[in-house]
């Protein structure tokens, strides 16, 4: 029999003698420490099988082993020794610049004990994919062609989806798995990062490895490292606040409160109780004495002045809906919420709640097919109400409720004006900070563990978590890739981007636009060297801010990194602004990248507005007979007006009859844009202006929009 101390495989003596005896339990300490030094070998998680390693002269190879343990890495012809630090941690690197593309297995063998083998390894191009939730979007959900998911076998394109906890501090390691292409598994796959490495392996004839490190609804200051954020002038006191926001939110709630709850006796503002809930909040037969409704669209809808209203909308639900509890997210600006359902109110919130986004749930007793009344009262004692989305969050099957839309609104009650100088007084409501927004935590937990896996470069997709802070965005970006690029020790790591794609409604009017800010912003980046940027203005969808056409997302970051990382010297963007030029009552915009020309593209007659149910609208052109949309001028006064345009060599000649001399020319620039000049090869122009007007988002700074 064995006893408790004794290694597997040593019999025991009969009758061991004192010397035979210590003989003994020296080999069992010895064969012990084997054991454990051979338990304590380990490699990160991209280090695991069907991973794709980057082809270079010096790839890493990192893990941990017993502090001063010798480690041999073997791969192929290539074999490296090393010796671990004080904490354990070694490193060794490979020339693999010669090695082939067939699969090969790399063994890692700690001295003294037994090796761990990853299998089926492939040689070959590793990208980073990361961002939020347009490159988290995964490829079963995007607008796919028939046949493309079952037709997607190939071993030579693999994904590693980042897997992890949150974490405090930079990790050292990440959880997740190499897969390897096949119908069974692309589905996951990012839809980016998809399209992205399939044009990249049909391009290059090797292997590709995407690393999807993505996390949605996250700005940028979470992949920022809190240690870069901290000494950057520009940052450091938002992450401060931030942080101390987001560690002591419960006092923070409770002085809020305190606060505003003062303010609003003094102004005689406490929200009074409904007395009439049949007017408002029961089904248009019940409730003839109401006040007129007037017909409204949500999201987007702002309130017109402070005070109470109510929105309505008749809802039909289906014997599949009946019985079942009915959750409801409901995000307001400036508004405290009263849910109704057929008279019934079913949730509420208040200024003394933490901060988020709502979610009431109607009870399954209420829940009968047939149809209903659903009534929203908002209260908004300091400015005016904008709705800014109602979405369901029971989903039905693949197709949430749509909410967007017709609703009925009217008016409670109207609070008088009050001077400017008394609503600024007002405490402002706190903003929530999400874990996954925190300052730091997704490069914590989702970049600082990839460290120094060997990348040839990143594709990014994020921005929509920054749209209130374009002017920020425009260092704090910047800032990101050269960190980035600092910590994997490559100052010109390639790095290529998503320019935001087109949403909500088109506009009747030129003039300034939040989403064209944040899309200036990002392309200011283009400063840095080894960037490239796939613009988007013509693949986005109005009432969808996830658009579902991510193949030429995916296709344009590709055609980036052939010509740019990989030589291949093709056109690989649309043209860019390069001079503006007075002349008489026009403007000359000459172009960079207009490749083998450039061109209008002819416009459709109508526009996505949410292509999961199929919906569009007309569009209606703002320069009509022109032969380029989305072109406009200013004069010295700087009201904008649409303007005519037509193609003049490598230039776009611009010019508007309503302005007689203008100044300032301006393209694409609107939330959802529909210019029409592309080059010949198919890229759509980069939106630009040439003004220097203040941005909306100027003063709206991480860590002060909301934050105390």
């Amino acid at each position: 029999m064995k006893t408790a101390t004794q290694a597997p495989g040593i019999p025991t003596p009969a009758r061991p003698c004192p010397a035979g005896k210590a003989l003994l339990l020296a080999v069992v300490a010895t064969l012990s420490t084997l054991y454990s030094q051979a338990d304590n070998l380990r490699l990160p998680g991209p280090f695991s099988d069907h991973m794709v390693i980057q082809r270079s002269r010096k790839t890493p190879v990192w893990g941990w082993a017993e502090p001063g343990q010798r480690v041999s890495v073997t791969m192929g012809n290539t074999a490296v020794t090393t010796t671990t630090g004080p904490d354990g941690r070694w490193t060794a690197w490979l020339d693999l610049s010669q090695a082939d593309s067939s699969p090969q297995e790399m063994r890692v063998e700690a001295e003294g004990g037994p090796s761990v083998t990853v299998k089926d390894v492939l040689i070959g191009e590793v990208w980073l994919a990361s961002g939020q939730s347009n490159m988290a979007f995964e490829l079963e959900r995007s607008d796919i062609t028939p046949g493309e998911i079952s037709a997607s076998t190939n071993p030579h394109l693999r994904e590693f989806h980042v897997r992890n906890s949150l974490q405090p501090t930079p990790g050292e390691d990440c959880h997740g798995s190499w897969v390897v292409a096949s119908p069974a598994s692309v589905g996951k796959f990012s839809a980016v990062g998809w399209y992205f490495g399939q044009a990249l392996e049909r391009g290059l004839k090797t292997p590709v490895g995407i690393i999807n490190a993505s996390v949605g609804g996250t700005p940028i200051e979470a992949w920022l490292s809190t240690e870069t954020m901290s000494a950057d002038p520009v940052l450091a006191e938002g992450s401060q606040r931030a942080i101390n926001a987001y560690t002591h939110t419960d006092q923070l709630v409770s002085d809020f409160a305190t606060e505003y709850g003062a303010w609003l006796r003094a102004n005689q503002r406490e929200c009074p109780a409904p007395t009439e809930l049949e007017r408002f909040a029961t089904p248009p037969a019940a409730s003839a004495s109401a006040p007129a409704w007037a017909d409204v669209n949500v999201p987007g809808f702002r309130f017109p002045a402070a005070g109470v209203g109510w929105l309505r909308k008749e809802v039909t639900l289906t014997p599949e809906n009946a019985g079942k509890p009915w959750p409801i997210a409901i995000q307001t600006g400036y508004g405290y919420q009263e849910l109704y359902w057929d008279g019934e109110k079913v949730g509420e919130t208040s200024f003394r709640d933490k901060p988020g986004i709502p979610i009431h749930t109607i009870p399954a007793r209420l829940m009968s097919a047939g149809q209903h009344t659903l009534a929203l009262r908002i209260y908004c004692p300091v400015y005016p109400a904008m709705i800014h989305q109602i979405s369901d969050r029971m989903r039905i099957g693949e197709d949430p409720h749509n909410f967007i839309g017709q609703w009925q609104f009217a008016e409670e009650l109207r609070y008088p004006t009050l001077p400017e100088a008394v609503l600024a007084e007002a405490p402002k409501p706190l903003k929530p900070l999400l874990p996954n927004n925190a300052p730091g935590v997704l490069y914590n937990t989702f970049i600082a563990p990839l460290i120094p896996y060997g990348i040839r470069g990143i594709i990014w997709y994020q921005g929509e978590s920054n749209l209130s802070r374009a002017a920020e965005y425009t260092h704090a970006f910047q800032l990101l890739i050269s960190d980035w690029r600092e910590r994997w020790g490559q100052d010109e790591l390639a790095f290529y981007f998503c320019q935001l794609a087109a949403f909500s409604k088109k506009t009747t009017t030129p003039g300034n636009s939040q989403w064209a800010e944040l899309r200036e912003a990002q392309a200011a980046a283009l400063a840095l060297p080894e960037t490239g940027m796939a613009v988007l203005s013509d693949a986005g969808e109005a009432s969808d801010i996830h658009p579902r056409n991510k193949r030429v997302a995916g296709e344009r970051l590709a055609a980036l990194a052939l010509s740019n990382t990989y030589g291949q010297g093709t056109v690989s963007q649309g043209p860019q602004f390069e001079s503006a030029v007075l002349e008489g009552n026009s403007i000359r915009v000459k172009f960079s990248h207009t490749g083998d020309g450039l061109v209008a593209y002819p416009l459709a007659a109508t526009y996505p507005v949410r292509t999961l149910k199929n919906e569009s609208l007309p569009l209606i052109l703002n320069s009509p007979g022109s032969e380029l949309e989305g072109f406009a001028v200013c004069g010295a006064d700087g009201q904008w007006s649409w303007a005519q345009a037509r193609i003049d060599g490598d230039s776009v000649v611009v010019w508007s009859d309503t302005v007689e001399a203008p100044q300032h020319v301006r393209y694409s620039w609107a939330d959802n844009p529909s210019g029409n000049l592309y080059n010949a090869e198919g890229f759509p122009a980069i939106a630009f202006r040439t003004d220097t007007q203040g941005r909306i988002s100027e003063e709206t700074r991480y860590g002060f929009d909301g934050q105390r």
